[in-house]
């Protein structure tokens, strides 16, 4: 990203800012929409079913040569329904080419409960309606400025060294479903303190709009034509421990899955819910290809199959989500 700042432009990397575009993408031989377009579809989502990354090509968008305008905000845990509100009328309401992103995390430290949340304007705008409602609060810290994309990137990189427990979730982008996923963050963070695990438990929740499903129709095999039947919310629940404690693992990853799965059936009362796990998010337990839908797990398997006929990357290569367990 450095690099093509320099011409003022910038690309789609990962929420946390020490991941990259290549800890997003997947490629092998030349696959596009001309050449291998069965493996240019199932690449995107495929994980490491099908090869070795060697080579991406990306879109670029545009940056002011000022940089863009954002970064992290604070705020306390009473102005919780003023940033809930402000974040689901923004994640229902993004359009293509939206230059303006945000997501929000509920945060527990040492017990102290606080609501983060990234703001970003990639065109540089300072005065983006998106984010007047912050205004009406008392943030407890802003950290927006007029920078490099890259530098504001950089203020949410993890520091590494831990050991992390994730799982990923899809809600649906309603002020009610993001109120219970916090009764329910409150109630997960009361009970872990009760052990004495000394774990920091965050729930992180970004926009999953349903326009992403028209964008180039059957271009990967995420499925969102089927599975994202309405504007959403992609959410990741982590713990992270210090790798000293890492045999408290099992009782977080215990607590923490018992949580996911209330709010996944709280969730899955309503209409629209989605059933997408997002991989990257997602922990080694949960079914991510199977929420993909039947015809990209068909697909996949025929695709791989193809690809690498002996399966050297199903039973060779250790790790990740396999299309051969599902």
């Amino acid at each position: 990203m450095a690099y093509l700042e320099t011409y003022n432009l910038g690309v789609t990397g990962g929420r946390s800012g020490h991941v990259g575009v290549g800890g997003l993408l997947v490629s092998g031989v030349e696959a596009n929409t001309e050449e291998n377009a069965d493996l240019f579809k199932a690449l995107k989502g495929g994980g490491s079913n099908l090869g070795i990354v060697t080579r991406f090509d990306l879109r670029t968008f545009a940056v002011p040569p000022t940089g863009a305008y954002g970064g992290l905000i604070f705020a306390s845990w009473s102005d919780l329904d003023v940033v809930i509100n402000q974040f689901v009328s923004y994640a229902s309401s993004i359009g293509s080419g939206n230059p303006d992103h945000e997501f929000v995390v509920d945060r527990s430290d040492a017990g102290n409960l606080a609501v983060m949340a990234m703001a970003v304007s990639t065109d540089g705008n300072e005065n983006l309606t998106t984010f007047v409602p912050f205004n009406d609060i008392t943030l407890t810290r802003d950290m927006r400025s007029k920078q490099p994309l890259s530098k504001i990137a950089a203020t949410i990189a993890d520091t590494g060294g831990s050991h992390y427990i994730p799982f990923s979730l899809s809600l649906q982008a309603t002020p009610e479903i993001m109120k219970k996923a916090a009764d329910i963050f409150v109630a997960l963070t009361q009970e872990l303190d009760a052990t004495s695990v000394p774990v920091s438990v965050n729930f992180d929740f970004q926009p999953l709009p349903k326009n992403l499903a028209s964008v180039k129709p059957g271009n990967n095999i995420l499925g969102f034509d089927k599975n994202l039947p309405a504007d959403s919310i992609l959410s990741e629940a982590r713990g992270t421990l210090e790798a000293t404690d890492v045999e408290c693992g099992g009782i977080v990853e215990r607590m923490m899955g018992r949580a996911i799965e209330e709010l996944r059936a709280y969730s899955a009362s309503f209409e629209g819910h989605s059933t997408f796990l997002y991989m990257n998010y997602a922990n080694p337990e949960q079914d991510v290809i199977g929420s993909y839908g039947a015809e990209s797990v068909r697909l996949l398997k025929d695709t791989a199959a193809k690809y690498d006929p002996a399966g050297f990357f199903q039973r060779r290569i250790p790790g990740g989500w396999k299309v051969s367990r599902v």
